[in-house]
């Protein structure tokens, strides 16, 4: 006869039931589940990470979790981004699927079959958020642009029709819809957002190829800014800089180091500052400027490197030349943030300080649009219709390397445009040969433009980099 192995009993799990907050989620150190809303949680990494997610039963009966990203990118309740349109938040995300889910119980048998057979538009981007937007690999500001068009216009108006019963008709009304108030940017973009969601619902068979009403569709031209920065502007942002720069370290001068920075609308962050110094200076994008690391900036070869930027799919790592106005950021970076820059890699430009487990993680700064804004106001730049925006500074980084002679395809370059074989031929060149000193003639002609000196177009600045511009 053989023996009975002993039952052992297996530890009783504890589950931590509790509304969640931003701070909550933040500094969790195991799962929490929401008591507010079924299946949803904190999901804490054996690596500590912390994501949102939220759980419930599949068609087959098994256990589904869909995840929305980490902790550290959403807020609970929503959030304005820097260009003021508003974020979806991790609740309002847990709810849209639950009620996905329990509308599908409630619909069994046929009229099931026929929902799963061609799925209304709300269905639809459910499983292309689930699973088809990590497949899209889309950039956090891409996703960001896509839940807002889809959440304020496109499901409001055409989430309850049935992928094949949208017509010509509906994306004509989508498009008039967003472009009410002269949005038109916007309205365009809605229906390209539609066109990709219904052209992945072609690929997996739910609607006939060839049926998308949106690639037929004339969308309105786009009226192309032109507008540049003027030498007297460059001074009014480098006063107004200096100035709010002044007042925020006039205003923490007394706090203590573990008091969180007071930030207030008449001051700035000296590392903000710094950031629109280098945009300015650079010819960047906002996101790559944002997201420089120590570690992506080779001082001995005069140059700084970016894995993650616009065209990385096409073109792959881009590198561009560090022109002595650049150098000058980096080291007054170097020399603010001390000792906290050894472990790299390190943001140049640091933002808030996000708890992680009993560590605090430093992301890059976030929300430039809203700094820029009381940047504007305090240069006295503000405008009814042509106010400033930070892409102009990109635009004048261009239009000044041409003016000063180089051809546009090494401004292109320097800009980090996709521009085939031409791109090819002169990324090769060394930083400190014709693309070095292009970035160094143009960053002299716009350091000098903001420290208030006198500069002409088409003629050359030799002059020592200011203190206060860069």
């Amino acid at each position: 006869m053989v023996a009975k192995k002993p039952t052992t009993l297996k530890p009783e799990r504890t589950r931590t039931n509790i509304r969640l907050t931003d701070d909550r989620a933040r500094k969790a150190t195991k799962t929490i589940w929401d008591s507010e809303i079924k299946g949803f949680h904190v999901r804490v990494t054996p690596a500590g990470g912390r994501f949102f997610r939220v759980r419930f039963q599949g068609k087959d009966g098994k256990k589904v979790c869909a995840t929305l990203g980490p902790v550290e990118n959403w807020t609970l309740e929503g959030r304005t981004d820097e260009n003021g349109e508003q974020v979806q938040g991790a609740r309002s995300w847990a709810r849209t699927r639950r009620q996905a889910f329990e509308t599908k119980k409630e619909h069994p048998g046929k009229e099931a079959k026929a929902t799963k057979a061609t799925p209304d538009l709300n269905a639809w981007v459910e499983v292309w958020r689930v699973s088809e937007k990590g497949k899209l690999k889309l950039k956090p500001t891409t996703q960001a642009s896509y839940e807002s068009l889809l959440t304020k216009h496109i499901l409001p108006l055409l989430g309850e029709k049935k992928l094949r019963s949208i017509k010509d008709e509906d994306v004509n009304d989508l498009h008039e819809a967003v472009a009410e108030g002269g949005h038109t940017t916007n309205a365009n973009r809605a229906v390209a957002v539609l066109s990709n969601l219904l052209k992945r619902a072609a690929i997996a068979g739910k609607i006939t190829k060839g049926t998308n009403p949106c690639l037929g569709f004339e969308k309105s031209e786009e009226s192309k800014r032109e507008r540049t920065f003027k030498p007297r502007e460059y001074a009014a942002l480098e006063a107004a800089l200096v100035q709010l720069e002044a007042a925020w370290l006039a205003a923490n001068e007394e706090k203590d180091e573990e008091d969180e920075k007071k930030e207030r609308e008449d001051t700035l962050d000296p590392a903000a500052a710094d950031l629109i110094r280098f945009l300015a200076l650079s010819g960047l994008r906002k996101s790559e400027a944002a997201n420089l690391k120590f570690g992506d900036v080779d001082e001995e070869r005069n140059s700084m490197s970016f894995v993650d930027h616009k065209t990385s799919k096409k073109k792959g790592k881009k590198v561009l030349p560090l022109n002595p106005s650049l150098r000058v950021i980096i080291k007054r970076r170097r020399e603010m943030l001390g000792e906290v820059v050894t472990p790299d890699p390190f943001f140049v430009f640091p933002g808030k300080l996000v708890t992680i487990g009993d560590a605090k993680k430093q992301g890059p700064i976030v929300g430039i649009a809203k700094m820029w804004s009381r940047v504007m106001k305090t240069a006295g730049l503000i405008h009814p219709t042509n106010t400033p925006v930070p892409h102009d500074l990109r635009r004048t980084f261009q239009t000044v390397c041409i003016d000063l002679g180089y051809t546009a395809a090494i401004g292109d370059i320097l800009l980090g445009h996709s521009l085939g074989a031409i791109r090819d031929t002169y990324i090769r060149l060394d930083t400190d040969g014709v693309l070095g000193l292009a970035s160094t003639d143009t960053s002299n002609w716009i350091a000098a433009a903001m420290a208030g000196k006198k500069v002409k177009p088409y003629e050359k600045v030799n002059q020592k980099t200011q203190a206060g511009t860069a």
